[in-house]
């Protein structure tokens, strides 16, 4: 099993981002306190705490893998039960944010006559299978994958602070207001960033159908 920089990173960056709010939102709610007396300032100020910063980036690949596992799962939750197009239902319904050079070429090899869920996820699957997988198409999965992420966490701490809302003061509701904008941009990136590579993955397959089939004008 190899793993590249950029698996890592996807990881990691999460799983901090996550460590870094969990501990945000314990400060507010005074689950964690943070003065002379407590154990936790100690603990911070004390030769531990190098080994913490060292074990910091191994913890945040734990909870990044986590966080990566418990993703996934919800987005396919999210297709199976229909409450969000598939990205490539989005980019095979002539959607011009995404729009490929010739999509009827990709229906007629599929034959499909109507796209919907079911066929567009089916020929999404088929397209992966017999294209090459080239570093394009790989960074575009990094970085769809990445922001998915990125949104799970940030949709969580969303909920998180929602509920804090009712025992904090004034900060947790600037808190919350903060986080749901947030939210909002993540999880829109994190759609994008899926009809991006849902796109490349039909690009690709488009070229192989031109080899496969040239003008005979």
């Amino acid at each position: 099993m190899t793993y590249k920089f950029s698996d890592i990173l996807r990881m990691i960056i999460p799983g901090l981002y996550f460590i870094t709010l969990s501990l945000g939102i314990s400060v507010d709610l005074e689950i964690i306190r943070i003065d002379e007396e407590t154990p936790f300032f100690k603990l911070l100020t004390s030769t531990f705490a190098n080994v913490i910063v060292i074990l910091l980036p191994f913890l945040g690949y734990i909870v990044g893998y986590i966080i990566n596992i418990c993703s996934s799962y919800m987005e396919r939750l999210v297709y199976r039960i229909k409450k969000m197009k598939r990205p490539s239902q989005i980019v095979l319904g002539f959607n011009e944010d995404y729009r490929l050079k010739d999509v009827s070429k990709i229906l007629a090899h599929y034959g499909i006559n109507e796209v919907n869920e079911q066929t567009a996820h089916k020929a999404f699957l088929l397209a992966k299978e017999e294209i090459t997988q080239s570093d394009r198409i790989n960074t575009h999965f990094e970085q769809s994958t990445f922001a998915r992420n990125i949104a799970g966490v940030q949709l969580l701490y969303t909920l998180i602070a929602f509920v804090s809302m009712f025992f904090g003061g004034l900060y947790s509701l600037i808190s919350f207001v903060i986080s749901a904008v947030l939210c909002v941009i993540c999880l829109y990136n994190w759609r994008r960033q899926s009809c991006v590579y849902a796109k490349y993955v039909f690009s690709e397959l488009e070229k192989k159908i031109v080899v496969l089939q040239p003008d005979r004008g």
